[in-house]
């Protein structure tokens, strides 16, 4: 089971002015985490390097934008770590992020997409997979929190919490595009 937390402590963030775009965070840690689980959702087409690597592509549609979850324990280090997604979007690029670390004394720790990561618009050369550039990172903007609400209490996001994903998936099938 890949999926040991549900991933609600996040914020979705985008970068406006391009259909493509690279999202980054750095972390610190004092040594590994026993097991690494991430956890990624957004809007179109997505792949997350972490310390140089691919470890997670995804292609997802909204309304239904259940999290893809990832072991990547093995690429997490002591020392600094850098998290970088890049995207492709109809519209804007979109993230929703939430990497659990669980440390040897049973505690763990989340690094989570917010406002305080780094943005660059446009396609970087052999995209998705090729090096970013080292200039002309600007801040994200902060969209919203996982259940849509900016933590105001509503309905909405709230009853797809704890639902499989077969019958959310049965549950959106309307709203989606075909």
């Amino acid at each position: 089971d890949v999926s040991p937390f549900f991933p609600d402590d996040a914020f979705s963030i985008q970068l406006k002015g391009d259909h493509f775009a690279t999202l980054r965070s750095t972390f610190e840690l004092t040594r590994p985490p026993v097991r690494a689980v991430l956890a990624v959702s957004g809007w179109h087409t997505m792949a997350v390097i972490l310390n140089g690597t691919l470890v997670q592509e995804c292609h997802q549609v909204p309304p239904d934008r259940i999290p893809e979850f990832a072991d990547v324990g093995a690429w997490v280090t002591a020392g600094t770590n850098r998290i970088e997604v890049k995207i492709w979007s109809e519209w804007a690029p979109n993230l929703y992020l939430q990497l659990r670390l669980e440390n040897p004394d049973g505690t763990f720790a989340d690094v989570i997409s917010d406002a305080s990561w780094q943005g660059r618009p446009g396609a970087t050369p052999g995209w998705p997979r090729g090096a970013s550039p080292a200039d002309a990172w600007s801040e994200v903007e902060e969209v919203d929190d996982y259940y849509g609400s900016r933590g105001v209490d509503r309905t909405w996001h709230q009853e797809f919490a704890l639902m499989p994903r077969h019958m959310l998936a049965a549950r959106m099938e309307r709203h989606n595009r075909q």
